[in-house]
């Protein structure tokens, strides 16, 4: 279930910011979907977020999206793991992938948390490969 709201949650905040939208508003998020816009927001893919409860009680997260020169910031995003698949990688492969792809933002979740391509190098560390980013 929670790679599934994961996959929702990122296409949908993809085609808000293809859509020039200036926030994105996903209902009943989970630990894992707010794990991931912290990691956004760390990185600066993104202008913040506010969680909200409306009167039935009812979790919304809302991403405050960020542009450069009226272009999304995120211009093209490929998810790795979905429900059905799980896509785990270990530093070797890692290495290659960061090292072919400059320029990307490599996301998984690790046993330190949800990270970037370029710390689990550091940290020599593979995981979960969630997905890409491409700006």
């Amino acid at each position: 279930m929670h790679s599934f709201s994961l996959s929702n949650f990122l296409g949908g905040l993809l085609v808000a910011q293809q859509r020039q939208k200036i926030t994105f508003k996903y209902k009943n998020y989970n630990k894992l979907i707010l794990y991931n816009v912290r990691f956004l927001l760390n990185l600066g893919y993104i202008n913040g977020y506010t969680l909200e409860t409306d009167e039935n009680n009812i979790r919304y997260i809302i991403i405050y999206l960020k542009y450069f020169q009226n272009k999304p910031l995120i211009s093209t995003m490929k998810i790795y793991t979905s429900p059905s698949r799980f896509k785990y990688i270990k530093l070797k492969k890692l290495k290659k992938l960061v090292i072919q792809d400059f320029g990307s933002t490599y996301v998984l979740s690790t046993s330190i948390g949800i990270v970037d391509g370029f710390t689990c190098l550091q940290k020599s560390i593979g995981g979960l490969l969630l997905y890409k980013l491409n700006f």
